[in-house]
């Protein structure tokens, strides 16, 4: 699976040192980096390692993304290059997937967005590139600088252990269902309009409380504002679980349905007053 350009990484870093009116010298001491090192970046005969790329980044203001990867439109391009589309892919084609990425504030370096995005447009976009879904892995020095999420303690702790859980789990049919539901809020979330994300919460949040058994064993008032193991506001909470009956249980099912309901319309007219202000209109 194509990660990056070495020999755009290297113009990149030459444009930065020129832009600054730097000599190789002056960059290597504004650096501490030997200048050969310098040179074998811009030459595109290696790249910098996870630590130079971000002391390259800081003495810079340059973010280490846009050295791996440049502007939309700079990725794209590298890479129809290096899977040689550029003469079985029509021009046309090329930049309606670039307006696209554009219109959907593409990140480049996302190499599945990108793909998965192209295969809107471009129907034998995979089998065009021979790209296997399932034996294709990023590579350590890829993860390290694409994705500093994994180091952070606080992904590591509330995201890791769950989602490992649900799709590692011993039975593939409900591991590939979880992985399904996760994938299509994570769409959601990366397309849906902004103004609506606080209203989409309330509505997540409600489904939470319905979907699980919390319905079936305390009333909403200790539904937790905020997002935790278990969706209730205190440990306290958990000792006022009781056998409620189903009348009492289906009356406030019926009021979080309505409230859900009365959400996401209001939700699909904040979208359309949204969409309608778009000049270029799209899914994204």
């Amino acid at each position: 699976m194509f990660e990056y350009n070495k020999k755009s990484i290297g113009s990149r870093i030459r444009k930065i040192r020129k832009d600054a009116g730097m000599t190789l010298r002056e960059f290597s001491q504004l650096l501490d980096v030997p200048v050969s090192s310098i040179s074998s970046w811009e030459r595109g005969v290696n790249i910098p390692s996870t630590q130079n790329l971000q002391l390259l980044s800081e003495k810079t203001n340059v973010k280490p993304s846009w050295i791996l990867y440049g502007e939309i439109t700079d990725y794209l391009q590298d890479v129809f290059d290096y899977y040689e589309l550029n003469e079985v892919v029509n021009e046309e084609k090329f930049f309606e997937l670039e307006k696209e990425l554009i219109e959907m504030r593409y990140q480049p370096g996302d190499f599945k967005v990108l793909a998965d995005t192209a295969l809107l447009i471009i129907p034998n976009f995979e089998e065009l590139i021979h790209y296997e879904k399932e034996e294709d892995l990023l590579s350590t020095h890829m993860l390290n600088n694409e994705f500093p999420i994994l180091q952070q303690s606080v992904f590591q702790k509330n995201y890791l252990p769950t989602l490992q859980s649900l799709l590692l789990g011993d039975n593939k049919d409900e591991n590939d269902v979880n992985n399904d539901i996760i994938l299509y809020i994570l769409d959601l979330l990366s397309r849906m309009n902004e103004n609506t994300k606080p209203v989409m919460k309330q509505v997540i949040r409600d489904l939470n409380w319905l979907l699980s058994n919390n319905v079936f064993r305390l009333e909403k008032e200790y539904q937790s504002k905020k997002p935790n193991f278990g969706g209730i506001e205190s440990a306290e909470a958990y000792e006022k679980q009781r056998d409620r009956e189903y009348r009492e249980i289906k009356e406030e099912a019926d009021q979080i349905i309505r409230d859900i309901s009365t959400r996401l319309k209001d939700i699909v007219e904040l979208n359309y007053e949204e969409y309608e202000k778009k000049e270029y209109k799209s899914i994204f």
